[in-house]
């Protein structure tokens, strides 16, 4: 193999491994007060299955594809979690904001009032988890 070729596929190598460690980006900007924040380093995951359950299960179903009983007849239809690029097509980051202001002009509420910083960080750290490892 020819020097240039051998540096070219080298080239590609290191391009290529930084690209797959950067995150997608969002679908949306997310707004300046949520750029800085970040995930507390310790999080109990403890209570976000119940979170999920008791919050979000209605409109996005106990398995995340959007079809809980309250979605019937909601425009637009909730989110499918279990679709892989949902959950990884997002930021954490992403996921914090939207579960803590909700989505305007769609049912999707805000949960800023009715759980804790750390609850929604660990709810959406519970649910990228949990509907990866569903997703299919």
């Amino acid at each position: 193999m020819s020097p240039l070729r051998a540096g070219l596929g080298l080239m590609i190598l290191v391009l290529c491994g930084a690209c797959a460690e950067r995150p997608p980006p969002d679908p949306e900007p997310v707004p300046q007060a949520f750029q800085s924040l970040a995930a507390p380093a310790e999080l109990s995951l403890e209570a976000a299955p119940g979170h999920y359950k008791t919050l979000c299960a209605p409109c996005h179903g106990d398995a995340g594809a959007g079809d809980g009983p309250a979605s019937v007849g909601l425009d637009p239809k909730p989110a499918d979690f279990t679709e892989l690029d949902f959950m990884w097509g997002r930021s954490e980051r992403f996921l914090y904001w939207r579960v803590s202001e909700g989505k305007s002009l769609t049912p999707m509420p805000a949960f800023k009032y009715t759980l804790s910083d750390e609850e929604r960080w660990a709810l959406v750290r519970w649910m990228r988890a949990e509907f990866s490892r569903r997703a299919g």
